[in-house]
């Protein structure tokens, strides 16, 4: 249940769903400008549980996910790390929706955040029987139940950089194979359930496309073959966009910096925007 949901009921919200790992959930770092400034009318409906990994029996991790669990939509901000403030792709996606004009007046944009990092398909994480997804819908579930209209803006989506490892003996057309029929599967399941909705997606930083080539090129040809071919759905290609190593020093070479999320976001916008008005 969404544990403040009384005072959601018959609100007029544009939802957008944020998914995927480490870069959707935001692990950016350094300083911006025109920093993310909370906004009233911009929310975030989360998960109350500590999702985390743990280990089985056998020694191996998992991702405990409780089902059901409580949810709670709080005003949208940036996450706090050590005290520092971690970019999200979603923020400046809808900072930008609202000073679009396309959010009306009355309305706020609800951002619905499923995303865990360091997860993926390959460990059935995601797609259409994994633990996350299978959570993202419970979300929705619980917020159209507050009869909130059954309309969904966006489908935010960042994953692939755990797939593009795990698996070690897939062969890379093996892996493109795989990483579309999955991403395919997922995204027919939700878009049965909930329409046609725009999803746009996005590609890796340079460092880690550069450390694993024929992995993450086969990662990125199945999700923009996806895009292509699916139906209003956009590929964000994400060249020159600086990990946190490169703005930082810090050696995290697998996440985008907190300037590099921001400016994801608008390009999120962009191509979001090309598919509403084709």
């Amino acid at each position: 249940m969404i544990v403040n949901g009384n005072q959601y009921k018959n609100a007029a919200l544009d939802v957008v769903v944020l998914a995927g790992q480490s870069n959707a959930q935001g692990c950016g770092m350094g300083e911006v400008q025109n920093e993310y400034a909370p906004d009233a009318r911009i929310l975030m409906l989360k998960d109350t549980f500590n999702v985390r990994f743990e280990k089985n029996a056998e020694g191996k991790d998992y991702l405990l996910v409780q089902r059901p669990t409580d949810f709670v939509i709080e005003r949208a901000e940036e996450a706090v790390s050590d005290g520092k403030k971690l970019g999200n792709i979603a923020l400046s996606f809808a900072r930008r929706y609202v000073q679009s004009g396309r959010l009306q007046e009355g309305r706020r944009l609800l951002i619905v955040n499923g995303t865990y990092g360091g997860t993926g398909f390959a460990r059935n994480e995601w797609g259409v029987n994994g633990c996350l997804y299978l959570r993202l819908c419970d979300m929705l579930e619980e917020l159209f139940a507050l009869s909130v209209p059954r309309r969904i803006e966006a489908f935010l989506w960042h994953q692939g950089e755990c797939d593009s490892f795990e698996n070690a003996h897939l062969s890379p057309e093996d892996r493109y194979k795989k990483h579309l029929s999955d991403l395919s599967a997922q995204m027919n399941d939700f878009r049965k359930k909930y329409g046609e909705v725009p999803f746009v997606c996005g590609g890796f930083t340079d460092e880690w496309v550069e450390q694993n080539k024929p992995q993450c090129g086969a990662i990125i040809r199945a999700m923009q073959e996806y895009c292509q071919n699916a139906g209003n759905a956009a590929y964000v290609d994400t060249h020159g966009l600086p990990s946190n190593d490169k703005d930082t020093g810090n050696g995290d070479r697998l996440h985008f910096c907190r300037a590099s999320l921001y400016a994801l976001g608008e390009k999120y916008f962009q191509a979001y925007e090309s598919l509403v008005k084709r």
